[in-house]
C-alpha cells in the first residue's frame, strides 16, 4: 500500500455501498448507507514510501481490501480507481 504511517495492527470496519459515480454509474464505495464489512490488517514489512500487509476479511463485500485501505489512507499501490 501507499503509506508508512499506520499502526501495526488495525481493523477497518467502514460500511461498503454502491454510490453514483457517473463515469460508470455506480461503483462500490465506502458508505454509511451500506452493508457492515470488517478487515483486519497487519503490517508485515513497511519501506520509505510504501508497506506490504496482510489483510483478513471478516466479510466479503465487493473490492473490499480496496475500499478500505482506500478510505483508511493507505491505498493500493497502482490501483486506477480507488486512489
Amino acid at each position: 500500500v501507499c503509506g508508512g504511517a499506520m499502526p501495526n495492527e488495525f481493523t477497518i470496519t467502514q460500511a461498503i455501498g454502491k454510490v453514483a459515480y457517473p463515469p460508470l454509474g455506480e461503483l462500490y464505495a465506502a458508505s454509511d448507507a451500506g452493508l457492515a464489512a470488517q478487515s483486519d490488517c497487519r503490517v508485515v514489512q513497511r519501506r520509505s514510501e510504501t508497506s506490504l500487509l496482510d489483510v483478513s476479511i471478516a466479510t466479503g463485500r465487493p473490492h473490499q481490501i480496496r475500499i478500505h485501505l482506500a478510505w483508511a489512507g493507505c491505498p493500493l499501490v497502482g490501483d486506477p480507481l480507488y486512489v
